[in-house]
């Protein structure tokens, strides 16, 4: 990922050392030479080295492999933490109206905390310092701890903008009768 998207012509100290090697699963051209790509994030990758910079970016990444949950962490905490961060998540749906009840239920079959978080985190409009920063976590635990830090604070801000919402709403309806009223009396 480009660290600063208005940067027209990034070099390597642009570009963060961690990605995604990702399968293009589909390709649209669409009007004005503009072209959508859809592509599914396969494995988290890290720069190594940079084979070639002209006229694009060509390196040699180290695949990361996939950290087991360590055994010392008891089954009960691990589903405690994804109990956890799936109600975090639920809270956030129902504040947001962005998810569906059908994207809901699927994630919550997901029994691999690291592909959890994952799509979880897919589904949350993140600033790109946020996504990278759960991407640059290879460990599922500390993943899962950070993935929740961040739906707290989201729920938390969503709240806060649905009660400002509903006062403002409350003060335009208020307005708005006392207006009617007044003309019904001038009437």
């Amino acid at each position: 990922t480009q660290r600063d998207p208005q940067v027209d012509t990034p070099g390597l100290e642009d570009i963060y050392e961690v990605g995604t090697v990702s399968k293009v699963k589909q390709l649209l051209k669409l009007p004005g030479d503009t072209i959508r790509v859809l592509v599914e994030g396969v494995k988290r990758a890290r720069i190594e080295s940079v084979i070639q910079k002209e006229p694009y970016f060509k390196v040699e990444v180290s695949l990361a492999a996939a950290k087991e949950v360590k055994s010392s962490i008891r089954s009960s905490q691990l589903a405690a933490l994804r109990r956890q961060v799936m109600s975090a998540f639920e809270e956030y749906s129902k504040l947001s109206s962005k998810t569906t009840p059908d994207t809901i239920m699927n994630i919550s079959g997901i029994e691999n905390l690291s592909h959890l978080s994952d799509v979880i985190a897919s589904q949350l409009a993140l600033r790109t310092e946020q996504k990278q920063e759960l991407l640059e976590e290879f460990d599922p635990i500390q993943r899962m701890k950070k993935l929740l830090q961040i739906l707290i604070e989201e729920v938390e801000i969503l709240g806060i903008e649905k009660d400002i919402n509903v006062k403002v709403r409350q003060r335009i309806d208020k307005l708005q009768k006392d207006y009617y009223l007044r003309e019904q009396i001038k009437t």
